[in-house]
């Protein structure tokens, strides 16, 4: 036999106190949980400052990339064998601080010695004979002259330059077609 009981409604208090101590349980709850979110996010960001600070060298050298593009003058001196001329005057050029131009001898110069990359293009309006590319006058290499029906010399090498080095082109200009996109001198820093 099931007796049912009933309650009248102000007999109900007592599971009332008991919900109002959930709310304030999950408050500090919550806090809890975010006060430990904070010293992990704070400890995290101090663990990542200080690994950054060791990676990096006390005393930080200049470490601005040296980035070099020459075009071919548009004007140049006559006759076999004479230097091409360069200049910085056309479009897209950029020039770092470890270089410079010799207008004298229609060379650039290298001011900070290291490791660099040279790229040369020089396109002709005529079959060539006896271009030379001088590196430093120690590393010279020649092309005695064009095979078939080709225009353009091309010549790309990594070395090591001392400071004071020339870099220089030496052929007959008059044949040289000028543009950034025909005849030009890239240079970079390793």
């Amino acid at each position: 036999m099931t007796m049912e009981v009933t309650a009248p409604l102000g007999e109900l208090e007592a599971p009332s106190r008991n919900r109002q101590k959930c709310p304030r349980a999950l408050f500090y709850w919550s806090l809890i949980i975010m006060v430990t979110m904070a010293q992990v996010l704070a400890a995290s960001c101090l663990s990542f400052y200080f690994l950054r600070k060791q990676q990096q060298p006390d005393a930080t050298p200049n470490t601005e990339k040296c980035i070099t593009h020459w075009a071919a003058a548009s004007k140049q001196r006559q006759g076999e064998n004479q230097a091409l001329a360069w200049e910085t005057t056309m479009g897209d050029v950029r020039t770092g601080n470890c270089t410079w131009y010799n207008e004298n001898k229609n060379s650039l110069e290298i001011q900070s010695p290291g490791d660099y990359f040279i790229y040369i293009q020089v396109m002709l309006s005529d079959k060539w004979k006896n271009v030379t590319f001088s590196v430093d006058e120690r590393k010279t290499y020649h092309t005695p002259s064009s095979a078939g029906s080709s225009n353009t010399l091309y010549f790309g090498t990594t070395c090591k330059v001392r400071a004071g080095a020339a870099i220089s082109v030496i052929l007959n200009p008059d044949h040289v077609l000028n543009g950034e996109t025909e005849t030009f001198l890239i240079l970079f820093k390793l």
